[in-house]
């Protein structure tokens, strides 16, 4: 199913259930944020990244943002606290008049399925053997891979790519096989050497 949002492009990924705060002033995007108060619809939060070190593009996958706190400032600036829905697909972009980025978006479902008990102990074992206490209650009531995946990514450090290459993956078990990865980086940084 289709359906017209408006697109909030940002240098950081949201990922499904994640809450995060922003800070909202120009002129557009307040504009946004009352409208979507207003018919209480969400807006898609579409991660721009860098192809290299100079090149910005806007990505064609997004997560659909519902606004739960906001908090309006005297300085004219809008305090909003968003969480992340529902992966979508941005296509047809369009620029109004006032520069708002409007686009047909499609709701992704991916492939997932429940975590057997022996693959959900080996990642409580993997968490508690390295002393990731806080992540492993952040998996406590989830059940399927797709959950606990973005759970725990929304703790770590990982950069925008990290976070964008999890949601863009379609089935649960490459988003966790990809966490894990990520995982042993965190916990197991590599170390760079300087050569004399």
């Amino acid at each position: 199913m289709k359906t017209e949002l408006a697109i909030f492009p940002l240098p950081l990924v949201l990922l499904p259930g994640e809450y995060l705060p922003l800070r909202v002033f120009e002129a557009r995007y307040l504009d946004m944020v009352a409208n979507c108060l207003r018919v209480e619809e969400p807006f898609v939060l579409s991660p721009v990244l860098k192809k290299n070190q100079t090149e910005e593009y806007l990505t064609a996958i997004g997560t659909t943002a519902n606004i739960v706190e906001w908090d309006k400032r005297e300085d004219t600036t809008l305090h909003i606290i968003i969480k992340g829905s529902q992966k979508v697909l941005i296509d047809q972009p369009t620029s109004k008049n006032n520069g708002l980025i409007i686009a047909e978006t499609t709701f992704i479902n991916d492939f997932d399925s429940e975590l057997s008990e022996e693959e959900f102990g080996f990642l409580k074992k993997s968490l508690e053997t390295n002393g990731l206490h806080d992540l492993l209650r952040a998996t406590a009531g989830s059940k399927s891979a797709t959950e606990i995946a973005y759970e725990i990514a929304s703790l770590l450090s990982l950069k925008p790519m990290e976070r964008y290459s999890i949601l863009r993956e379609d089935t649960g078990a490459k988003k966790l096989s990809l966490v894990e990865k990520y995982l042993s980086d965190y916990v197991n940084p590599v170390k760079s050497t300087t050569l004399h």
